[in-house]
C-alpha cells in the first residue's frame, strides 16, 4: 500500500483519489517501460551492452549535479 498522502486519504476526498489513481497510473506506466527496456537489454550482444553502459554513464554525468 502506498502512502500517498495521508492527509487526502483520511478526508477522502474525490480529488484525493484521482491522484492516488494517477501516481498508481504512472507507477504502472514506469513498470511497463522498465520491463520493455530490460526486455532489449537481454537482446544486446556484450558489444551492444558495453556501447550502451557508455552511453548511459554519459547521460548521467551530463545531468548530475555538479557541487
Amino acid at each position: 500500500s502506498l502512502n500517498i498522502c495521508l492527509n487526502c486519504a483520511r478526508k477522502k476526498k474525490p480529488v484525493a483519489k484521482r491522484q492516488r489513481m494517477g501516481v498508481l497510473a504512472m507507477i504502472d506506466k514506469e513498470s511497463e517501460t522498465i520491463e520493455s527496456l530490460v526486455s532489449l537489454l537481454l537482446t544486446f550482444t556484450p558489444d551492444q551492452m558495453v556501447a550502451f553502459v557508455a552511453g548511459a554513464r554519459e547521460i548521467i554525468a551530463k545531468y548530475t549535479p555538479k557541487n
